[in-house]
């Protein structure tokens, strides 16, 4: 869905329902100039940088640099400015009501295997393989039992939804 201001598109990949107060919403932005960003009352946000320099995000009490992998936490209702370091870029967001689910992403390089873990669990892949999933797919994974085997060269972001 392309952005209100006109600075770039976000890709959904799974929310928890339809409604404005969603628990939860996994998404893929793409960032193609500087702007304000969008508010996300009772929400907050966890956005990583998955391709691009990244940005720095300004707000009037706070600053945030959103650069490549860094996982960037920050309440859905502070106004802030997206300000683009060296071009467009993509990020990974994960919106949640703090008051219904906790939610974590955490980054995850080289080979190994991700295993579902308590509350829910998913994984974006930017780069490398995976059996299964290709890079730029995002994944959950449904029990104990469930395993992504990663290739030497993944990037990862692990993702954990638990019920507050």
């Amino acid at each position: 869905m392309p952005w209100k201001n006109g600075g770039g598109v976000t890709h959904e990949i799974a929310r928890s329902d339809d409604s404005e107060n969603f628990a939860w919403r996994l998404s893929v932005a793409e960032v193609s100039t500087s702007g304000s960003f969008s508010l996300f009352p009772q929400h907050n946000r966890i956005l990583t940088v998955i391709s691009g320099a990244g940005m720095v995000l300004v707000g009037q009490k706070q600053s945030y640099d959103a650069t490549l992998f860094v996982p960037i936490a920050f309440p859905g209702t502070e106004a802030l400015d997206g300000r683009l370091i060296a071009g467009p870029c993509q990020d990974f967001n994960l919106i949640y009501d703090p008051a219904r689910i906790s939610g974590e992403v955490r980054l995850w390089r080289g080979a190994g295997q991700i295993r579902a873990e308590n509350g829910t669990t998913g994984l974006y892949l930017a780069a490398g393989t995976s059996e299964g999933i290709d890079a730029g797919d995002f994944a959950f994974l449904d029990s104990a039992h469930d395993v992504l085997q990663l290739s030497g060269e993944a990037v990862a972001l692990v993702v954990r939804l638990d019920e507050a």
